[in-house]
C-alpha cells in the first residue's frame, strides 16, 4: 500500500509529485494504527489511517502561531498519540493532539540543556521521555516530553 495525499496548490514546491517524506512515525495497534508522515517542502503533517490507508488528518504550518514551522526534520507520536514534530528552524519542537490541532511549542535555540541546533530526529523511549536528536550541537538530548 502507498501513502500518498495530493499536492497542495499553495506549496512552496517546485516538485511536480509534491512533498518529500523526511520522517515518519507509527502509533496504536490493528484498525487504529496511525502513520504520521512529515514532508519538508511542504511544512505540513500528514496522518494515514495504517489498514485503510486514508488520510485521517492534516496540518499545514504557516503564519498560526508564535513560531512556523519551516523545515520539518522528523516526526514521532508519544504514548498518549499525540504527535510531535522538530524543527531545523526555529529549531524545536511542535506538539499536536492526534487530529493535528495544535497542543504546544518548546523552541529555544542554543547550545544549553532543552535548548536545540537543527534538531533531526525525534523517538520516545519506553518510559515516556523524549530523545531528541540535535545536529547542530552534535548531542542526543532526554528531556521530558514538555521539553524540561
Amino acid at each position: 500500500m502507498s501513502y500518498v495525499s495530493e499536492k497542495d496548490p499553495d506549496s512552496r514546491s517546485d516538485d511536480e509529485n509534491g512533498s518529500h517524506v523526511i520522517g515518519l512515525a507509527l502509533h496504536g495497534e490493528g484498525s487504529e494504527q496511525r502513520l504520521a508522515i512529515v514532508g519538508g517542502d511542504q511544512y505540513t503533517v500528514l496522518v494515514f489511517n495504517v489498514s485503510s490507508g486514508e488520510c485521517v488528518s492534516t496540518k499545514k504550518f504557516m503564519a498560526k502561531w508564535d513560531r512556523d514551522l519551516m523545515n520539518p526534520r522528523d516526526v514521532a507520536f508519544n504514548q498518549r498519540g499525540e504527535i510531535y514534530v522538530c524543527d531545523g528552524d526555529p529549531c524545536g519542537i511542535f506538539v499536536l493532539d492526534a487530529s493535528c490541532s495544535y497542543l504546544r511549542t518548546f523552541v529555544q535555540y542554543g547550545k544549553g540543556e532543552g535548548q536545540f541546533n537543527e534538531p533531526w530526529g525525534l523517538a520516545f523511549t519506553p518510559e515516556g521521555d523524549l530523545v531528541v536528536a540535535d545536529s547542530g550541537n552534535d548531542r542526543v538530548q532526554v528531556l521530558r516530553e514538555d521539553g524540561t
